[in-house]
């Protein structure tokens, strides 16, 4: 019985079109991995594309298939994203938040850096791509720390910035108010406070209760209660010798101690007074003591019942004058 089937010996080199080849008949294993299958032949690489398709230059310019992609791309260098020539922009474009994190392995912060033209970054709201905001920085000669309120705070611009100078000031540079409470203590030097003349001395001269002023040297001396020319560095010679200036009756310096003595232990000369000690007066005056008045009585003994008046010769007692209790002298 004759075979209906062609043996590959039978069929000439050639013959057989893909026409002829069911579909997914030739798998990748039938491919003789010497072939020499030219890149146009293969759909999705380019005409000049190499068979090394993991190289990107053999990729042709499209969209790739997000299918395509990896979930997360990692690499052990410097990764750039670059889009070069005028109005041509880099996008990211995400249905929720775009996260940008650094810091992975090291210390990091996230830079905004603008290469030319002004040191300005945009931020726009959702559906307001025209009208955006700015934020603006100095050409800065250091680093600079911008801080927020702390961690529960908000930092919130619910009204338009002023953009001239008088809606700030005073219009010659100056805040026109500030409250003790924005000024931290002990932060005000004195190079900061209104200028003074020469020989001023800041204190409230007016009544009341009232800002300070720049007092005068009289105005001072007045609240001191001191007179013009007044020193406080005399010596105790030169206060002797201002008090002896003015020492004298109606002088009305008044003593309390007389080389350390109280003025009770001194007998008045102008008034009746009493001495507790023994009064010696010592004189070569022929009478050392002379009572002199107008009354009869001259020199009155009491306080015992017999007393006597001594008579003594250098330190020898020799003759006295004495009253008897029984009414008669003793002489």
């Amino acid at each position: 019985m004759q075979s209906d089937k062609l043996t590959a010996s039978e069929i000439a080199d050639g013959q057989i079109n893909s026409a002829k080849i069911v579909n997914g008949t030739i798998v990748n294993a039938d491919i003789n991995a010497s072939a020499a299958i030219a890149t146009s032949k293969i759909a999705g690489l380019a005409t000049s594309a190499t068979t090394d398709t993991t190289n990107a230059s053999n990729i042709s310019s499209g969209t790739l298939n997000t299918a395509r992609l990896p979930t997360t791309i990692t690499h052990a260098s410097q990764v750039t994203i670059q889009s070069t020539g005028s109005g041509n922009d880099v996008k990211l474009d995400a249905a929720d938040f775009i996260i940008l994190e650094a810091g992975e392995e090291e210390d990091g912060g996230i830079l905004f850096r603008g290469n030319s033209g002004v040191d300005s970054y945009r931020f726009s709201k959702s559906g307001q791509h025209t009208i955006e905001g700015f934020l603006s920085f100095e050409s800065l000669s250091a680093d600079r720390t911008f801080t927020f309120p702390d961690t529960a705070g908000t930092l919130a611009l619910t009204s338009d910035i002023p953009t001239n100078t008088n809606q700030l000031t005073n219009g010659a540079g100056f805040l026109t108010s500030v409250g003790t409470s924005n000024i931290s203590d002990n932060s005000v030097t004195l190079a900061k406070l209104e200028d003074l003349d020469n020989g001023r001395i800041i204190a409230r001269v007016s009544s009341g209760f009232g800002s300070p002023q720049a007092a005068t040297a009289s105005q001072i001396r007045s609240i001191l209660n001191v007179e013009d020319g007044a020193t406080a560095d005399q010596s105790a010679s030169e206060i002797l010798t201002l008090l002896k200036t003015v020492d004298g009756s109606g002088s009305g310096l008044d003593a309390d101690t007389i080389d350390g003595i109280g003025s009770g232990s001194f007998l008045r000369s102008d008034a009746n007074d009493t001495a507790t000690g023994i009064l010696t007066l010592t004189s070569s005056s022929q009478y050392p003591l002379n009572i002199n008045g107008s009354n009869n009585g001259k020199i009155n003994l009491q306080g015992s019942s017999q007393p006597y008046i001594n008579f003594r010769e250098g330190t020898t007692d020799k003759a006295y004058i004495q009253w008897h209790s029984s009414g008669y002298l003793i002489c």
